[in-house]
């Protein structure tokens, strides 16, 4: 089997993850780094790989089979444009950007180029959400009448001050958080009629700390909650 040659963009904590997966698969070798922070030349030491400022230089001087972009979602638009118009299959981390506008143009492209691009909503790979697509389906305990999805955190507070708390950047809460489970709504149940969404504020009145989303589908209910608690709360997903 051929070697696939990834080529990692953002060292940071994302980036270390996808670099330890990447490492636990066969056949797989990372052959370099795209980051501009301040501690990506230690990184690309640890890791052994060049290191490099643009995508462009990297696939040009490294030759990656696949680019794995994990910077911050303000970048993604930009970088998952940069890769594909390089003829180059894209991994990128979720959400795929903060606009219908941007997203589209990066599918769009991916089509035009015939490559692949990949988002990381990754709850469609794990065994139990496939056992949930296999119930729905089969109805094996009846129709779905009500479904209810829980993603509930302390609110990120190592990333006060940064991207992460920035809407324009980020998204916030809607973004980090409850994309996940909206991916599994409309998979299992496709686009709603109509939604409606409340939400509240903590003590920090910078954001909306909890949501809870309404879906409409006319013979079934579904809702979603998702939180950043301003407080030392568990890490709950249902």
């Amino acid at each position: 089997m051929k070697t696939l040659k990834i080529g990692i963009v953002g060292g940071g904590g994302m980036g270390k993850v996808h670099y330890a997966n990447w490492k636990a698969i066969e056949d797989i070798e990372i052959v370099a780094l795209c980051d501009n922070a301040p501690n990506a030349p230690a990184t690309a030491e640890e890791w052994g790989v060049p290191l490099y400022s643009s995508i462009t230089e990297m696939v040009q001087q490294s030759g990656p089979d696949v680019v794995d972009i994990c910077t911050p979602t303000f970048l993604h638009h930009d970088m998952v444009m940069e890769s594909l118009n390089l003829g180059i299959d894209t991994i990128c981390e979720k959400p795929i950007a903060l606009s219908y506008k941007d997203a589209k143009e990066m599918l769009d492209t991916a089509d035009a180029k015939g490559c692949h691009l990949y988002i990381a909503q990754v709850l469609q790979f794990t065994k139990e959400i496939q056992a949930l697509h296999k119930l729905v389906e089969t109805e094996e305990y009846g129709k779905v009448l009500d479904a209810s999805f829980e993603r509930l955190s302390a609110a990120p507070r190592w990333a006060v001050g940064g991207w992460l708390f920035d809407k324009s950047k980020s998204g916030l809460l809607p973004f980090d958080l409850h994309i996940h489970d909206l991916d599994v709504i409309v998979s299992l149940f496709g686009k709603p009629q109509s939604f409606t969404v409340n939400s509240c504020k903590g003590r920090d009145k910078s954001y909306a700390e909890h949501l809870r989303i309404d879906y409409n589908y006319g013979d079934k209910h579904v809702n979603g909650e998702a939180a950043w608690f301003n407080a030392d709360s568990p890490w709950t997903a249902r």
